[in-house]
């Protein structure tokens, strides 16, 4: 206690005390000193702390349901982008967590998941700076494989079956070579290939969570129209053809011009609805009592209001969710005529591939392409209400391309 009093004096005091006791104080001083107290804690320390809400499930725990896990990261030790903050929570906190990732420049598509409510990727979506938790969660409406990582087989299938590749029927000009370009027609397939196929824009579809076997979805759609513009060689006449747009349908229907135009317009509506109820009327998979009541309607249409007739068409019915609730069809699609050139007084304009993968000038098989997605399901179920849009993260507009297939339909 003595020496220890002796060594906290001032140096000057010190300097009095003789050698011999001296050299002894300071010898002693290791083992007479307590350890040094730990520094006072930062008044700083905490205030860039950040509560992330992450998604977990493990599929080899079957017992334990999906739920939301809450981590502390400290934000000042941490790069800026969420993905900086899965990589130091697996880093640091808990190595089991799952999730896709790979370059970390928004290239690959891989950390796709959402983000606070929006679609995203993980490397290019900055860390909220609101100080609420912010909720990280797989993509919507895909089968989860584990934690953050989803499904993506029918994501992929679905892009696999618009056959994503250069097609041609001639030879290439040089064989062994490119196929050259315009760089007007290199300029139309900007804001389509850019498309990574992160399905972020697909997973924040309502269409394509109802219907995700059928609906090729956005981003498989927007591959699609790197397919080809279908040029007019002949310009049909206004009165070649009469159209009608089926209320609340996509499909458009072609029929000759030979009567006035409110005439036939209200045979067709007729015809139309008689193919409809005809069908429903044979579909056993429905109930009885709705069927009586399509019979009873199909017993009140009028018949025979005039001579124009629906002639070799391909009509295709589909039924609703809302089906047996509301006893009513909600789809059909028309197809062209079969027999294009037999009817007396009408001329289908003839097309050509004027540019071409819908939209790349390399590619011939235009034709083809906009058949094999000209289906009820494939294409028309877009509702344009443009959630893929604001979802991209490359900032693409899936839905204006999808349009542009639409018209393309009716045009081919």
């Amino acid at each position: 206690m003595a020496a220890a009093a002796l060594l906290r004096r001032s140096p000057a005091a010190r300097a009095l005390l003789s050698p011999a006791l001296s050299s002894r104080l300071v010898a002693s001083k290791p083992h007479s000193s307590s350890p040094a107290p730990p520094p006072p804690p930062s008044s700083k320390a905490g205030a860039n702390t950040k509560t992330f809400s992450i998604y977990r499930w493990d599929p080899d725990s079957p017992s334990t349901k999906p739920h939301l896990k809450d981590y502390k990261v400290d934000l000042s030790d941490c790069g800026p982008m969420v993905l900086d903050v899965l990589l130091k929570i697996k880093n640091e906190q808990d190595p089991s967590l799952t999730f896709r990732r790979s370059c970390r420049e928004g290239i690959c598509g891989s950390c796709a998941m959402n983000i606070d409510g929006d679609n995203g990727l993980a490397c290019l979506t900055k860390i909220s700076s609101a100080s609420s938790a912010s909720t990280i969660s797989p993509l919507p409406h895909m089968f989860v494989i584990k934690d953050l990582v989803v499904d993506m087989t029918n994501f992929y299938n679905q892009y696999k079956s618009v056959e994503p590749w250069l097609k041609r029927k001639d030879a290439p000009p040089q064989p062994g070579k490119e196929i050259p370009q315009t760089k007007a027609d290199r300029a139309k397939l900007d804001g389509m290939y850019e498309c990574i196929l992160c399905a972020c824009c697909s997973t924040s579809c309502p269409s394509y969570w109802w219907n995700p076997e059928e609906y090729l979805g956005p981003a498989a759609l927007l591959h699609a129209n790197r397919l080809p513009l279908l040029g007019t060689l002949i310009k049909p006449k206004p009165n070649m053809f009469m159209h009608i747009q089926a209320r609340g349908y996509h499909g458009v229907s072609e029929k000759r011009n030979l009567l006035d135009h409110k005439r036939r317009l209200l045979t067709a509506k007729y015809e139309l609805k008689g193919k409809l109820y005809k069908a429903v009327c044979r579909d056993p998979d429905l109930p009885a009592d709705m069927r009586d009541q399509f019979r009873y309607k199909l017993s009140k249409l009028p018949r025979n209001s005039s001579m124009t007739r629906l002639r070799n068409r391909c009509i295709f019915t589909g039924r609703s969710r809302a089906v047996y609730k509301k006893f009513r069809m909600s789809r059909i699609v028309f197809r062209s005529l079969a027999n294009k050139g037999e009817l007396l007084g009408v001329k289908k304009a003839s097309c050509e591939n004027k540019l071409r993968w819908i939209q790349d000038s390399r590619d011939q098989f235009t034709k083809e392409r906009l058949d094999s997605i000209n289906d009820e399901f494939k294409l028309y179920r877009c509702h344009t209400i443009k959630n893929c849009t604001h979802a991209c993260p490359k900032g693409l507009n899936p839905a204006k391309h999808i349009d542009t297939i639409k018209k393309l339909q009716l045009e081919a």
